[in-house]
């Protein structure tokens, strides 16, 4: 939880959500009156900086509500999920083990055909 709580901290916007969602809508709206309050910035550019305060503001909505999940889970129900995706894990490990003790059979007979030096003539 402190992790995502940090995380998110890190999303920090720089102007307040409301104020944002106003310049967003007139963005919408009236763009020429956006761009005469932004001192004449190309409304293009504004509404792009916009979107991307929109998109950190969505970030930080979102760690801050997995963090909120994340402090509501007690040691008993981290440790049995872990102990879950260990076992998932493990058995997808297994799975792959065995199909690569084929090509470990494979290789072992190469390596008995095949001659440890090559002579050459040069």
């Amino acid at each position: 939880a402190a992790a995502a709580r940090a995380k998110a901290s890190l999303h920090t916007i720089s102007i307040p959500p409301r104020q944002l969602m106003g310049l967003l809508q007139l963005a919408e709206t009236d763009p020429g009156t956006l761009s005469q309050m932004m001192g004449g910035a190309p409304a293009e550019v504004i509404v792009s900086q916009l979107k991307e305060e929109m998109e950190k503001l969505q970030k930080r909505v979102h760690l801050m509500q997995r963090a909120e999940e994340l402090e509501k889970v007690t040691e008993e129900q981290k440790q049995e999920a872990d102990r879950g995706l260990w076992m998932e894990w493990l058995e997808r490990y297994r799975a792959r083990l065995s199909q690569e003790g084929d090509k470990l059979a494979s290789v072992r007979a190469m390596a008995a055909a095949n001659p440890a030096f090559v002579l050459r003539n040069h």
